[in-house]
């Protein structure tokens, strides 16, 4: 999975970046069947430049898989809380996607056999 990250109105670190990563490979184990077709466009962003506390940070996640893309947004007071809160916003989505294709094949499955 190729993960592209793009910060708006904050400074990403290295360090930020190497944690982002690895908070973000945890998506790998869902998404494995895909092979290296994913691709993972993350958007991290502080909403307000003149506001100090509150919900000012955003994390936005774009997951292109095949013949599919989901995507998930959280606001959060804190940067790492907004990409885990999105994360598993994301995490439930291929899950969703995988048994609705599940069921879909067996469903057409049953009726070949009829």
């Amino acid at each position: 999975m190729e993960i592209k990250i793009k910060a708006t109105n904050i400074e990403l670190l290295p360090g930020l970046n190497k944690e982002i990563n690895e908070k973000l490979m945890t998506l790998e184990r869902f998404i494995k069947r895909y092979g290296s077709a994913c691709f993972l466009e993350v958007e991290l962003a502080k909403t307000t430049l003149h506001h100090g506390q509150g919900k000012i940070y955003r994390a936005e996640l774009k997951l292109n898989i095949p013949r599919r893309n989901l995507y998930a947004a959280a606001d959060e007071n804190d940067l790492k809380t907004a990409i885990i809160k999105a994360r598993n916003q994301l995490k439930i989505q291929i899950i969703k996607d995988k048994t609705r294709r599940q069921n879909n094949f067996s469903r057409d499955f049953k009726e070949r056999e009829i």
